[in-house]
């Protein structure tokens, strides 16, 4: 069964690889032009992957290789993995290194960012993707809601693409509402992007 847990350094490598291949999957339909390679090489270089995780924490799905998708209608289970909790491991008395170890000998499945320090009040999903693969068995889903619940008293937003029929159909299934919008400008094109957003999880008071 595939299982969430934090990232940690050695997870660099392969995420960016998922991520690459994710964002050419999403938007290289018609070929990977000189600047969508540039674009993808720096965004998702190992040491530019660094310097977020130092920032703010990266979840990762991970699990066997034989996954088989689901039947219409069906929910893929996402088994929390207890290493990603840090109080979990504080009780079990293991350092963090080797608590958070990835499993190198099991695909990376999907993968979520965020950016907590933007905005007070409100979180950024800045990446959430699933290897194209693995599409369609709730692992989008499972790191949505592991985002959420990480800043269950704060608001959570993230961008995407317009023409990004499926996820903007997925974040409307899983409540979001429209925002606004923002543009993403590469090669001196500009790209529209829709705003969605989820309130809160919980309320302070």
């Amino acid at each position: 069964m595939s299982s969430i847990r934090r990232a940690v350094a050695a997870d660099l490598p392969r995420i960016a690889a998922l991520a690459r291949w994710v964002w050419l999957d999403t938007y290289a339909s018609h070929g990977v032009t000189a600047a969508f390679a540039a674009y993808v090489e720096d965004a998702f270089r190992p040491e530019t992957l660094a310097r977020a995780l130092a920032q703010d924490p990266m979840w990762v799905i991970e699990g066997p290789p034989d996954v088989v998708p689901p039947k219409p209608g069906a929910r893929t289970d996402v088994k929390p993995n207890p290493r990603s909790r840090d109080d979990d491991i504080k009780a079990a008395g293991l350092p963090a290194a080797q608590a958070l170890a990835p499993a190198p000998d099991l695909p990376l499945q999907a993968w979520a960012a965020l950016d907590s320090h933007t905005e007070p009040g409100r979180v950024e999903l800045t990446r959430l993707y699933v290897a194209p693969t693995c599409q369609g068995l709730g692992f989008g889903a499972a790191l949505l809601r592991h985002a959420r619940q990480a800043h269950s008293t704060r608001s959570l937003w993230l961008s995407a693409w317009e023409g990004n029929a499926r996820a903007l159909t997925f974040y409307r299934r899983e409540g979001a509402t429209q925002l606004g919008e923002t543009w993403f400008e590469l090669d001196g094109r500009r790209h529209r992007n829709e705003v969605l957003g989820w309130p809160p999880l919980e309320t302070t008071t």
